[in-house]
């Protein structure tokens, strides 16, 4: 965001996956993935995930 406003970085393209960071519901709601990057939920065009809980046991050593 630049003074309250988005900027344009590019356009995704299908089948990319990120990891999401945080969520702000500015401007419809956006996804964080890191760097600054938020990525605009979109429900047409982007569908976001949440691990399973033994996906989740592996990654916390459980």
């Amino acid at each position: 965001m630049n003074d309250g406003r988005l900027k344009f970085v590019r356009i995704l393209k299908p089948g990319e996956v990120y990891r999401v960071y945080g969520y702000d519901a500015r401007f419809g709601g956006q996804y964080a993935v890191g760097g600054g990057y938020y990525v605009t939920d979109i429900d047409t065009h982007i569908r976001y995930e949440t691990p399973s809980k033994e996906k989740l046991k592996l990654v916390n050593g459980e």
